[in-house]
């Protein structure tokens, strides 16, 4: 089972952030996850809402402020928020990242990030891409479908098995609340490894292993041990 860092480690530390993600690893944690936004200026970077107002001492939308002006915000104890490529540094090459897309710009920038990003070996990925949105996992698979996707499922299922009709996700996200241990069987059968997301709860992340998933996403990395 792999072991994910929910936005670093974000139930010890400021999300999305660098410290969030080197303080996952040393509670444990085998990947981290990190939500992507573009800004006005383009670059790809590490924050979850649409706005910046939660996560930072700023205000704004993030499509409407340029990397420079968002740098200028404490993301809390003192952080910042961080570009994709800053991430990227800090994770390359021997640790591993799941990339959640949260706008479709953030593809096409998230694929020049990555140009110098090698194919995806076998087993567990290094890099995972995902997103809610399918068509955003479509443009990514069709500029670099060497690299393996995985899609976060809200609501109906249905059009998450018929993309993988289409292009080989490697991996399907769901919330525990929606999971059970038939359709858990049903999507590995399938060759799809399942991953739970944000899971806390001591005795859910019993349950889950118990059942078999392929990875689970946590706030507190440190209960995956």
């Amino acid at each position: 089972m792999i072991r994910i860092g929910h936005r670093g480690a974000m139930g010890h530390a400021p999300e999305n952030t660098l410290a969030s993600i080197r303080l996952a690893w040393v509670l444990g944690a085998d990947m981290v996850e990190v939500d992507v936004r573009t800004c006005r200026s383009g670059e790809p970077v590490l924050i979850h809402d649409e706005t910046i107002d939660r996560t930072t001492d700023g205000r704004g939308a993030v499509r409407d402020l340029t990397f420079e002006e968002i740098r200028r915000f404490d993301a809390g104890d003192g952080e910042t928020v961080p570009s994709l490529a800053e991430a990227l540094e800090l994770v390359a090459p021997l640790r591993r990242i799941n990339i959640e897309l949260k706008d479709a710009g953030a593809a096409t920038a998230a694929v020049t990030i990555l140009a110098d990003r090698p194919a995806a070996g076998t087993g567990a990925p290094s890099l995972l891409v995902s997103s809610f949105d399918l068509g955003i996992l479509r443009d990514f698979h069709r500029l670099r479908p060497d690299l393996p996707v995985g899609a976060l499922v809200e609501g109906d299922l249905e059009p998450v098995l018929r993309l993988a009709e289409e292009i080989p996700l490697f991996s399907v996200h769901m919330r525990p609340e929606t999971l059970t241990r038939p359709l858990l069987e049903r999507l590995s059968g399938r060759g799809l490894a399942v991953v739970v997301f944000t899971v806390n709860d001591p005795r859910e992340l019993w349950r889950l292993k118990a059942w078999g998933v392929a990875g689970i996403i946590s706030d507190y990395p440190d209960r995956l041990i």
